[in-house]
């Protein structure tokens, strides 16, 4: 696990706190990027630290697109006072919780999207060896990316923590999240059924815009779950003619089932999810869109503060991504087809036959072989597999392998060939979506 010194972290902003501590918004010199940077505080450090060295072995080996990444460990020593915390990429639009909150309406199109990057997150947490029991699965627990793409995080930290929200130990977590086994059963061991459980009571949050159990005493849900109080099912029939919300409603009940063997399991979960979003993915860009201006965000294909490429490369590496930038243009701009604004660099292309060779597909070849092979290099694949992805030049079959590899080279390699093969076929489709890279 990558160890951060103190003098590594700059700039480093308060932005929340709770039972276990600081969370704070800086610049890691290392890793060259922003990070969040969560500070743990405990009576017992050392244990602490140790439990959660363990727990990010695990972390380490997970390479799931909606699971948060422990990017390193955080050490400050001042004296004898030494303190350690966990650094984690930043993520601007906070939590689902946020969300949901700030936002009078979010998109049914993104709460789908949001309900079936959960699970999918949630069945592979469940699908290691051995499998992680997140315990305290909910909104405020589900982060967004700047794509408002779902990360799971503080998965196992209340168990590391020992954290409990009573004297019972085998309660942990949000009360209003945990299922009635927990608090009938003072020997209970959490399984997978604990988390599906959340998730049914996550589900209504997200729908109703509110919190469950909001009006009873907080000293009662204990002994109101465990005697079949769920959250109040007549707060969603205003929504019960909306495409897909009845079969939404049917699963988050099926969830938060009473016996917990009669629970779905998060795969057969994401069945049902991936039928429910499919329902309105057609919507899902434009919605997106729509959304990050409405709450004043950037949009993603922009740049942002930290560059589109260039935030995890050197000043070297930053002259030539802008080198072969100018020479791209150039040698683009003696096409007829192409076009360029002055300011936003803009771009139009009239249509070129994918089966018609042509001058211009050979001129195209050799500066979008150096870009690609720079790309390979700049160490920012992701986001530019996510602009290439939303403009259907990387497959689904393209994007899984992405998502799912945990080799920068295979990443590298598979992005290549799917950027050649566009190149070969159809170049005027790329030009676009490649200068948004720069914009």
């Amino acid at each position: 696990m990558l160890l951060l010194p103190k003098e590594d972290l700059e700039n480093l902003i308060l932005i929340g706190q709770g039972g276990f501590g600081m969370v704070y918004k800086g610049w890691s010199k290392t890793l060259r990027m922003e990070v969040a940077l969560k500070m743990i505080h405990g009576s017992d450090l050392k244990t602490l630290i140790k439990a959660l060295s363990k727990e990010s072995m695990v972390m380490q080996k997970a390479s799931n697109p909606y699971v948060l990444r422990l990017l390193g460990v955080y050490k400050k020593v001042e004296g004898i006072m030494v303190q350690n915390g966990l650094v984690m990429e930043y993520m601007p639009h906070g939590s689902l919780h946020t969300l949901v909150n700030d936002i009078e309406s979010v998109p049914w199109s993104l709460k789908f999207r949001i309900f079936h990057q959960v699970v999918l997150g949630m069945n592979y947490l469940h699908s290691l060896d051995p499998p992680i029991i997140h315990r305290d699965l909910k909104p405020g627990n589900v982060l967004l990316n700047k794509y408002l793409d779902v990360q799971i995080t503080d998965f196992g930290l209340s168990k590391i923590q020992g954290a409990t929200s009573s004297a019972n130990p085998s309660i942990v977590g949000t009360l209003a999240y945990i299922p009635p086994e927990a608090f009938i059963n003072i020997n209970y061991n959490p399984t997978e059924s604990y988390d599906v459980y959340s998730f049914g009571i996550l589900m209504w949050s997200v729908i109703s815009g509110k919190e469950p159990f909001s009006g009873a005493p907080i000293n009662l849900i204990p002994f109101l779950i465990p005697n079949g109080h769920r959250p109040d099912m007549s707060e969603l029939d205003r929504w019960s003619d909306e495409k897909m919300v009845p079969k939404a409603m049917d699963l988050m009940v099926s969830c938060w089932n009473k016996q917990a063997e009669d629970r779905p399991s998060f795969h057969e979960c994401s069945e049902l999810t991936a039928s429910m979003f499919e329902a309105y993915e057609s919507q899902i860009d434009e919605d997106v869109q729509i959304l990050l201006k409405k709450i004043g965000a950037q949009i993603p294909e922009e740049n942002d503060e930290t560059g589109a490429i260039s935030c995890s490369t050197d000043d070297d590496d930053f002259e030539r991504l802008n080198n072969i930038r100018k020479n791209f243009l150039e040698d683009m701009g003696e096409a007829d087809q192409l076009t360029f604004e002055k300011q936003d660099v803009a771009v139009t292309t009239t249509e070129i036959a994918a089966d018609t060779p042509t001058e211009d597909s050979g001129k195209l070849e050799g500066p979008l072989k150096n870009l690609t092979e720079t790309i390979k290099n700049s160490g920012e694949y992701k986001k530019i597999v996510e602009t290439l992805s939303k403009d259907k030049i990387l497959s689904s079959v393209e994007k899984a392998k992405l998502d799912s590899s945990d080799s920068l080279k295979d990443i590298g390699r598979t992005a290549e060939k799917a950027v050649l093969e566009t190149i070969r076929k159809d170049p005027g489709k790329l030009i676009s979506s490649i200068v948004k890279l720069w914009k």
